[in-house]
């Protein structure tokens, strides 16, 4: 994966908070604020999955590549969003047909 250097201006209290946060952890404030961005990504990407599966925008795949999690991952995602899954009959009898052939091997 390519890295390029960004810079960015914080304003004081959040730099403040990297900072203690950096002490704390022993770490330098760079990779505490790599870390603190790629969280905030990855909590976008869920809640954008999220609010398109609801919507009904995309399928139970797309929200989950999207959210880059495993179906499984995804189904438990919303389930603890309280979203219901929307599966067609095609999609749940090719499930059950999957573990059948699980349970079976």
């Amino acid at each position: 994966m390519k890295k390029e250097i960004v810079s960015l201006r914080l304003p004081e209290d959040v730099l403040e908070y990297v900072e203690e946060k950096a002490e704390k952890e022993k770490l330098n404030k760079t990779v505490i604020i790599r870390m603190l961005v790629l969280q905030g990504i990855e909590i976008d990407r869920k809640r954008q999955a999220l609010e398109l599966y609801r919507q009904g925008k995309v399928s139970l795949g797309k929200a989950a590549k999207i959210a880059d999690l495993t179906i499984a991952e995804m189904i438990d995602f919303l389930g603890k969003e309280g979203v219901g899954i929307h599966l067609s009959r095609r999609h749940f009898e090719k499930g059950l047909e999957n573990l059948e052939s699980l349970i079976k091997t």
